[in-house]
């Protein structure tokens, strides 16, 4: 169920709810590029330079997933939230190191990204899976 039009749900990250037969809900969180190259993810870190707005990377959302599509190849990377954010928190400061920011200039303010090669993304959020105890 898409859900744009809900004000209240776009504020928490949720674009779109799946139900499922057991009665859960899963939200999702759609991106989508228009490229075929899908060699890198891009995380949105500072959403507005001017209001210092964090990227939707650094929010807290009330999502089960991050669907990241690559439009002109029909291809879509589902990231498990949790272990996105875990794998940002943890790496950040060296994917910042290592990948230059890309700015998207808007009329009125600048919204940055660090691009994350996707092998290193995805290998990145499997580690963030397991808890050293």
């Amino acid at each position: 169920v898409p859900l744009r039009g809900d004000t209240v749900a776009q504020r928490q990250g949720k674009d779109r709810a799946i139900h499922l037969a057991n009665g859960d809900v899963l939200y999702i969180d759609e991106k989508s590029r228009d490229r075929h190259d899908d060699r890198d993810i891009l995380l949105e870190y500072l959403s507005n330079d001017r209001t210092r707005a964090p990227g939707w990377i650094e929010c807290d959302k009330s999502i089960d997933y991050l669907a990241y599509a690559f439009l002109p190849r029909k291809r879509v990377y589902l990231f498990p939230w949790l272990q996105l954010r875990r794998a940002w928190a943890h790496y950040r400061e060296q994917w910042q190191a290592d990948y230059r920011p890309i700015p998207a200039r808007n009329a009125t303010y600048t919204t940055y990204c660090t691009p994350v090669p996707t092998h290193v993304l995805r290998a990145a959020i499997s580690t963030a899976a397991i808890i050293q105890l």
